[in-house]
């Protein structure tokens, strides 16, 4: 048996016997808890060639091996090539969680996986020391192209995309707290010279696929699978066995990868529902001083209206993060308050360098007078 034939097997066997803290494409909403170490900020690294960087942060170097064949550009006779323009993202997942309150349903649409042309990697890992919870690394453009064409070509992504009927995104929730609706909902963007394509699925039809698609969703969702495990390993060694069901699945595996601090947000606030528990988690908005982004000021929506899109700078965002992960996740949805007393429900969605592909229309529900959680905040 070849090694590419053992890959499957082998990340079968390690999905089945370690803990993901996610599946599909984003995170489990009640993962373990964790002791998390120091917070680290995006930490500066030298290029192997003059690259703008994003962000006031330069974006990683890759191994000595690598460096020269990022010079390298890559072209092929075949149909699938990599864009022409080096920061275009050409892979993108993301996944959309159901949530009783619109900003963290907006704050959700974002790619938790970004892949451009010239091989940069972004991806959003929260169990590690990031102060921001994002990293970064790079393949080679040749790998970066394998992998496009593994979702292009293998996959399928297009004919999917073409054939599979839509889900209609829709969020409500039940007056015991439980999401009715579509569920989560994954999001899956690949681009090539062949052209570029989204893929809008519902968790439930990845994980378990039916009709004459089945194998081929369930490769999409080995890769997703394998993509996470990948990332479980931010900080800490994988042992060979994981890296070689990964890298047999995926194309690649990367030791490397630093902190990365995202260039802007967006946030999306209403005021906050009129009732909440006394133990709501509730976060003090940092951005309130003489040169302040003063809510009171900015958000004229009610509970329930449409949200007040207000754009965050790096800096405010840095604070805005800092404060989010202090208060740590509630039922009771992205809560800020100001001094005044006033409370804001904020949901906030980092950038991602080139593009967000990953925003999608929906439905929404305002959750009903009295809901509860089923067993308690």
């Amino acid at each position: 048996m070849t090694r590419s034939a053992r890959a499957p097997i082998i990340l079968g066997l390690l999905l089945g016997l370690l803990p993901l803290v996610a599946a599909g494409c984003g995170s489990d909403p009640t993962p373990a808890p964790r002791r998390l170490p120091e917070p680290k900020a995006a930490e500066v690294v030298a290029l192997p060639t003059p690259t703008e960087s994003p962000t006031a942060v330069a974006e990683p170097a890759v191994d000595e091996d690598q460096a020269a064949e990022l010079d390298t550009v890559v072209t092929t006779t075949l149909e699938v090539g990599l864009p022409s323009d080096g920061d275009a993202p050409i892979v993108q997942f993301a996944r959309i969680e159901p949530s009783p309150w619109e900003p963290e349903i907006l704050a959700d649409m974002h790619p938790n996986f970004s892949l451009q042309a010239n091989g940069r990697i972004f991806y959003e890992f929260d169990g590690g020391s990031s102060r921001e919870g994002w990293y970064q690394t790079a393949l080679t453009p040749t790998l970066a192209l394998d992998f496009v064409k593994l979702l292009w070509d293998e996959v399928g992504i297009a004919e999917l995309a073409e054939a599979l009927e839509a889900p209609d995104p829709a969020f409500e929730t039940e007056l015991n707290g439980q999401p009715i609706g579509s569920g989560p909902i994954g999001v899956i963007y690949v681009a090539s010279t062949a052209g570029e394509v989204r893929l809008v699925v519902s968790q439930s039809d990845l994980e378990n696929p039916s009709g004459p698609y089945a194998d081929r969703l369930k490769r999409l969702d080995d890769i997703i699978r394998a993509l996470q495990l990948w990332r479980n390993y931010t900080e800490s060694e994988a042992s060979d066995l994981v890296k070689t069901g990964v890298a047999g699945t995926l194309g690649w595996w990367l030791d490397r990868r630093v902190p990365y601090t995202p260039e802007a947000a967006l946030a999306f606030a209403t005021l906050a529902r009129g009732y909440l528990p006394a133990n709501a988690n509730v976060a003090s908005w940092p951005l309130q001083g003489a040169d302040d982004l003063a809510l009171a000021e900015q958000v004229d929506a009610g509970f329930g209206a449409d949200p007040v899109e207000i754009a965050l700078s790096r800096d405010d965002y840095v604070l805005v993060r800092a404060e989010e992960r202090r208060r740590g996740e509630s039922f009771w949805g992205p809560l800020w308050q100001v001094a005044d007393g006033s409370r804001y429900l904020i949901g906030v969605r980092p950038a991602v360098p080139g593009a967000n592909h990953s925003v999608i229309d929906y439905r929404y529900g305002v959750p009903k007078r009295g809901m509860q959680p089923a067993g308690g905040d």
